[in-house]
């Protein structure tokens, strides 16, 4: 055999495959680009990636508005948790009891010396 047929034979191999795949693809730009029955597929994925973008600004925005919220006092919302308006709650009635109990021995304390 001669070895110059064995290399033009896979060059011609390779030639064949790649023009057989560059020839498909430029039929299928040519189809996309002129305009044909079949669907764009690159259409398809800009309306998909669109929509996913304004779902992710809607979700956005809403966690904004939320994180922007403020109370009476100007106070962020997200930053006073539930539990700490009912410890404070718990806490007021726990002083106001204290105090009774306070203002009691007070005034037991009182009529014990006055009636020494």
């Amino acid at each position: 055999m001669m070895p110059g047929v064995t290399e033009v034979g896979v060059a011609g191999v390779v030639t064949y495959v790649l023009l057989k795949e560059i020839l498909s693809f430029l039929k299928a730009m040519k189809v996309w680009r002129f305009g044909s029955s079949k669907i764009d597929p690159c259409k398809d994925m800009i309306g998909k990636i669109v929509s996913t973008l304004n779902d992710t600004y809607r979700h956005g925005k809403h966690v904004d508005d939320m994180l922007s919220e403020k109370d009476m006092d100007g106070v962020h919302l997200w930053r006073v948790p539930r539990s700490l308006e009912k410890s404070i709650e718990t806490l007021a009635v726990n002083v106001k009891e204290q105090t009774e109990i306070i203002r009691e021995l007070v005034l037991t304390i009182k009529y014990k010396n006055e009636v020494r």
